[in-house]
């Protein structure tokens, strides 16, 4: 298992936040703690999340991803994923997401 790093470097109503090794059952918590301590700031009306260092992510990992984007879409806010890595991308793509963590419906099949 690898250790999560986190950085949180919040700027005028804009937090980001860098992650760096794997994001899975044993460390989603961890980050969902920083997240939401991350927006308890004031005025925080956008949440971006570099993902470079994400080597590994699971369903929990997109799990604290996705508490994060409720409480933001509550106050009107945004979360945007950046500097996926093909590992990242590949879960998301796979689940159905974007960047921003909504449905992707132009992969859907109608």
């Amino acid at each position: 298992m690898e250790l999560l790093n986190v950085t949180v470097e919040p700027a005028h109503q804009q937090v980001t936040v860098r992650v760096r090794g794997e994001i899975d059952i044993a460390t989603a918590d961890h980050l969902q703690h920083i997240l939401d301590a991350a927006l308890q700031e004031a005025q925080v009306s956008r949440l971006e999340v570099d993902m470079s260092g994400v080597r590994f992510m699971d369903c929990s990992g997109l799990r604290a991803l996705l508490h994060a984007k409720e409480r933001l879409e509550k106050d009107g806010g945004t979360i945007t994923l950046v500097n996926l890595t093909p590992q990242v991308d590949r879960v998301l793509s796979i689940l159905g997401f974007d960047h921003s963590l909504s449905p992707n419906l132009l992969d859907s099949k109608a």
